[in-house]
């Protein structure tokens, strides 16, 4: 799971058991890729990715104006 600011810039993260170390080192440069092809399909599609499904993974992409009270 993974928390961003409205500018992209991760806040927060959190990662599985099974996810290896060295792998988390990575969020930052991961973070970056996801919200560039985020702004790069809402100023040419004018539409937000709400989901990227590769092989094995999928990513959804959730937006809320506020954090919500759990």
């Amino acid at each position: 799971m993974f928390v961003l600011s409205d500018s992209g810039l991760l806040l927060f993260s959190w990662h599985s058991k099974e996810i290896k170390q060295d792998l988390k080192k990575d969020d930052d440069l991961l973070m970056g890729f996801l919200t560039a092809i985020n702004t790069f399909a809402t100023l040419e599609r004018g539409e937000d990715i709400k989901s990227l499904k590769l092989k094995e993974t999928t990513i959804i992409f959730e937006k809320f104006e506020q954090i919500p009270l759990f």
